[in-house]
């Protein structure tokens, strides 16, 4: 019940200097998608890990050094929470899947791109609808696949990045309705082609309940008895949308026994 933790093991090399970008979990199987220093080549280096004692043990399977595939900041990887199958892995421009067997396949390439990586998609029985979002020079551009990530096309974009990881996210209702977070929130309702945001961040200041506040670090579409359900976090609290963003309700106004400060005066 989280009254006591131990640490687990594999990850040490990464914990010792990198980070873990994302974990997903495929029938009770955790994946980690790693950024860490490689000694021998010296080197950043993206790996991937597997957990199959619910993360007691981790090993690596697979490795990416970054001059080949670019940055850590290129890497992203997906897996459905309602269909869960297989990993789908974003490296660089390079696109694939990971089976259950460990082995890494290609299914396609995005257009030559670079910059800051987000992977999402439809989660359906078969997966056929993916999303990527790269962003530089806080541009953040947009690219879609439909059949099963082999071929992909550039769509619209944004004039902001991401503002953590996840915050991209497909509705579970449609494949061609996608949600962006920044600074601001964003939905595209064309697959990505053409972008609205919810509200400015200043909006926010008198209009609590209905406007989101500024910073988008999480969204969460869920499927509720068959009704999407979305969560979107911010900084300044967790707002709820059964419309697919089109309003939205603050559940964060009280009862949570938590503050928040910006400024102190003394």
């Amino acid at each position: 019940h989280g009254a006591s933790w131990n640490y687990t093991t594999g990850l040490e090399n990464a914990e010792n200097w990198g980070t873990l970008r994302r974990a997903c979990v495929v029938n009770d199987v955790i994946y980690a998608l790693t950024m860490e220093w490689d000694y021998s080549n010296w080197n950043k280096i993206t790996c991937v890990y597997k957990s199959v004692d619910m993360g007691e043990s981790f090993e690596q399977i697979l490795e990416f050094p970054e001059p080949e595939y670019g940055a850590e900041s290129e890497f992203d990887m997906w897996a459905g929470y309602y269909f869960p199958e297989d990993i789908y892995l974003i490296a660089g421009t390079t696109f694939g899947k990971l089976d259950a067997q460990d082995q890494f396949t290609v299914l396609g390439n995005l257009p030559e791109t670079s910059g800051q990586t987000r992977i999402s998609a439809f989660d359906d029985n078969s997966p056929q609808n993916f999303y990527v979002a790269k962003t530089s020079n806080n541009v953040t551009h947009f690219f879609a696949s439909s059949d099963g990530g082999i071929t992909w096309s550039q769509k619209g974009s944004v004039s902001e990045g991401p503002f953590q990881m996840n915050s991209f996210a497909v509705s579970v209702d449609n494949p061609n309705t996608l949600y962006f977070g920044g600074v601001s929130c964003f939905r595209s309702l064309n697959g990505g082609q053409t972008w609205t945001k919810k509200n400015e961040w200043w909006q926010y200041y008198g209009s609590e309940e209905t406007m989101l506040h500024a910073d988008i670090p999480g969204i969460s579409p869920f499927k509720v008895d068959g009704q999407e359900l979305l969560f979107i976090n911010t900084d300044g609290g967790t707002y709820i949308s059964t419309d697919y963003l089109s309003s939205v309700q603050n559940i964060s106004m009280e009862n949570l026994r938590v503050s928040q400060y910006y400024s102190t005066y003394t």
